[in-house]
């Protein structure tokens, strides 16, 4: 499963970050309404001149919004390889999910605190099921 947006070609790098937050708080709601547990996550970017860039990493760990936004921004980070160029497309994906039949061992490390976002995570669901999507964002989605 996945999102990604077409729009005009952007330059400014704290827009393209903010652009990521809002597709990955989106793709995230999906996931947690749906009951899935990703543990790969795929990014991929369009450039202006027809430049790529894209990767897949995959986490043994529980879904949690936290988690995943910080993913993201990192992706978006580390795949921004050109950043005089514009950019004109982000996708997100996510895939490889784990359930009943498809168990994991999930990280040790991470497990208690990523309980603790999933269990916020699901109650931000609840509010955005009840209000909207745009209902509860960050403070870093806000434009100056």
């Amino acid at each position: 499963m996945g999102i990604s947006r077409n729009f005009a070609a952007i330059g400014e790098r704290e827009e393209l970050k903010r652009r990521v937050l809002i597709l990955s708080r989106y793709l995230s709601y999906t996931i947690s309404k749906l009951g899935l547990n990703p543990t790969t996550f795929y990014m991929k970017l369009r450039y202006q001149y027809g430049t790529k860039s894209a990767k897949s990493i995959t986490h043994d760990r529980l879904f949690n919004e936290a988690f995943f936004i910080d993913l993201a921004q990192s992706l978006f980070d580390e795949l921004d390889t050109h950043p005089h160029y514009k950019i004109h497309y982000i996708g997100l994906g996510a895939s490889n999910c784990t359930g009943v039949h498809k168990r994991k061992s999930f990280s040790i490390l991470e497990i208690e605190k990523d309980t603790k976002h999933a269990k916020l995570t699901h109650g931000l669901m609840k509010i955005r099921d009840k209000y909207g999507v745009d209902m509860i964002g960050y403070g870093r989605e806000r434009v100056g």
